[in-house]
C-alpha cells in the first residue's frame, strides 16, 4: 500500500490502514477536494455490510454524465490509495 501524508502528521507518513477514523476522514476529504477540483466526484459505496462486494470502496464519476472515470468501471472497487494516485499521476500501476 502507498503511504500518505496527512495534515497534523510530523516528518513521518502513515500508511492508510494504520489511520485513526480521524486521520482517515481527513484524508477521504482531502481526495474528495482534489477530485472536486479537476472536475469530478468522488463516491463511496454504500454498502453497510462489511462482508458485501465493494464495502468501504470507492469510484471516480463524472458529474455531468455520471460516467464512471477509472478504467471505464461502474462499479465501486478503488480504494482510496488508487484514487489518489490516479488523481495525481493520470493513471493507476497495476
Amino acid at each position: 500500500m502507498r503511504e500518505v501524508e496527512v495534515a497534523g502528521a510530523t516528518d513521518e507518513r502513515l500508511d492508510v490502514n494504520e489511520m485513526s477514523e480521524a486521520e482517515l476522514e481527513v484524508y477521504e476529504n482531502r481526495v474528495r477536494r482534489m477530485a472536486d477540483r479537476q472536475g469530478l466526484q468522488l463516491q463511496k459505496s454504500r454498502r453497510r455490510d462489511p462482508k458485501a462486494l465493494g464495502y468501504g470502496t470507492y469510484r471516480l464519476v463524472d458529474p455531468y454524465n455520471s460516467d464512471a472515470v477509472i478504467l471505464g468501471e461502474a462499479w465501486y472497487g478503488f480504494d482510496l490509495d488508487q484514487i489518489d494516485e490516479y488523481l495525481e499521476v493520470g493513471d493507476l500501476d497495476e
